[in-house]
């Protein structure tokens, strides 16, 4: 019986300031690797990572499941984002890691819009938690 080993993925855009004030630019997704298989175990030698498969479609949650962006580097934990979409628009993205017993769940989804090869978040962040609240 095989199992599959990989645990979770947690995809992050990284941003990288263009312009002052632009900070929705982004140029790189960047995710932290599963270090423990489904059942919560450490990684063993056999169920080492091979790499890694992004996901994208057009709208929220409808990926084009039948032909991923392989990255068959099991250390990369970047990629530029124009590597994985090439054509403007918006495009919402999510990854799988892999090995030889098979491939993990879908990450997060993050989204990006594309227009002439610069990408900027479509994630909209909360503000931070109001501070300092007290009875008067």
């Amino acid at each position: 019986m095989r199992k599959l080993v990989l645990a979770f993925l947690v995809l992050l855009p990284v941003t990288v300031t263009s312009a002052p004030g632009d900070q929705n630019t982004v140029t790189m997704f960047a995710w932290d690797p599963p270090a423990n298989n489904v059942s919560g175990q450490p990684l063993n030698q056999k169920e080492a990572l091979k790499g890694y498969k992004f996901y994208c479609g057009s709208q929220s949650g409808q990926y084009d499941l039948n032909n991923p962006v392989v990255i068959n580097d099991p250390a990369a934990t970047t990629v530029q984002i124009t590597s994985i979409v090439s054509q403007d628009g918006e495009w919402y993205c999510a990854m799988t890691a892999f090995n030889n017993a098979g491939e993990s769940q879908l990450s997060n989804e993050v989204a990006v819009k594309l227009q002439a090869g610069v990408a900027t978040s479509l994630m909209e962040l909360p503000p931070a938690a109001p501070a300092g609240l007290r009875l008067m």
